[in-house]
């Protein structure tokens, strides 16, 4: 303040009294905004110095704030934002430089600090309106009159318009129903599996026995008429070795021939025999005519292998 530099020590007053707030504080904020003209504002921190003064008991600050704030009360120039019956709206909003104006204020005289001031008016699904006004520095009073707010039409270029006949979303298809399971699916897999490794056994069973075969041919020349002996079972040292092991290969190939018979049986008795398929399958082939049950039958002996059935 003694440097004169008031656009600096304006600034440091009002971050000091916000940060304390102090009689003293207030009142040198009262004087530099009265010495740079802003008198609304400086009245405004007199009136507040004297408030603090009067709670602390101060009063000398009392006497000196209250005189400052007499004597700019004759100079001030007020407000008087006027808002007629017909031009209140629900939610409507009165707005001085930005900053809100309270409802209780509306009509009443406002100091304000003399230059330019900007006054908003708003309401939901309103049209706003604004105005600036010029306030001087010497004792006056303004009043702004706020008009009727008019409605948003959709043709207003001020709101954003929707696009007519926008098209809405498509309804996404319904997804298809889920596949029924197929019950029969893990039995026809079983069937598969069996019948394979039954095939597996009776090619092991064909070829054993073609061994057995070649082994009983080579030991003729060695048993019965062929090396001179009476009977046909009889052989030379020579062909009995042959003869024993094409006995043994036989036995086996018949084991495999045997199991390799019944296994394939059962693999296509799982695949013709699998359950149902589902109802809506099902309800078209009632319409069928009946066709006899699959059947299987297997006989095995010692001479071979006989398969017999229907489907």
């Amino acid at each position: 303040m003694k440097a004169k530099d008031y656009d600096l020590a304006c600034p440091k007053f009002a971050e000091s009294h916000h940060l304390a707030p102090s009689a003293s504080t207030a009142f040198n904020l009262g004087r530099c905004y009265w010495v740079t003209q802003r008198l609304a504002s400086a009245w405004a921190s007199f009136r507040q110095s004297a408030h603090i003064a009067r709670l602390q008991n101060d009063d000398r600050v009392l006497q000196v704030a209250t005189t400052a704030a007499e004597a700019l009360q004759i100079q001030l120039a007020k407000l008087v934002i006027s808002v007629p019956s017909e031009s209140r709206t629900d939610q409507l909003e009165v707005l001085r430089n930005g900053s809100r104006v309270s409802a209780s204020l509306w009509g009443s005289a406002i100091p304000l600090d003399s230059g330019k001031h900007t006054i908003e008016v708003r309401a939901p699904g309103r049209i706003p309106w604004t105005t600036a006004i010029t306030v001087p520095n010497e004792p006056t009073v303004i009043t702004v009159e706020v008009p009727r707010l008019q409605p948003v039409e959709l043709s207003d270029p001020s709101m954003p318009e929707q696009p007519p006949n926008a098209p809405t979303a498509a309804r996404p298809a319904p997804l298809p129903p889920p596949t029924p399971p197929d019950p029969g699916f893990a039995q026809r897999m079983a069937g598969y599996v069996v019948g394979g490794a039954g095939g597996a056994l009776l090619i092991a069973g064909a070829s054993v026995g073609v061994h057995a075969l070649v082994k009983n041919s080579a030991s003729n020349n060695f048993c019965g008429q062929a090396a001179g002996l009476s009977d046909s079972n009889t052989c030379t040292p020579e062909g009995k070795p042959l003869r024993d092991a094409a006995q043994r290969a036989g036995v086996i190939a018949i084991g495999l021939l045997v199991a390799g018979g019944l296994t394939s049986g059962i693999g296509v008795t799982l695949y013709l025999t699998e359950p149902g398929e589902p109802a809506s399958v099902s309800n078209q082939a009632a319409r069928r005519p009946a066709a006899k049950r699959p059947a299987l039958h297997v006989r095995a002996s010692p001479g071979g292998i006989l398969l017999r059935g229907h489907w």
